[in-house]
């Protein structure tokens, strides 16, 4: 069982971004993340609400 899910965490990634000052903002801001390698599932949500 610690197995699988050690071998399940080996293949998740978590990324950060910080927009520049000027891009920042109330609102509502779109995400799209793309894998330049072909067949791998990308999996985030569509966006988020700058403060």
């Amino acid at each position: 069982m610690y197995g699988e899910i050690d071998e399940d965490l080996r293949h998740e990634y978590s990324l950060g971004y910080s927009p520049d000052r000027t891009e920042a903002g109330g609102g509502y801001h779109r995400i799209r993340l793309t894998a330049k390698e072909k067949g791998l599932i990308v999996q985030t949500r569509e966006g988020y609400y700058g403060a």
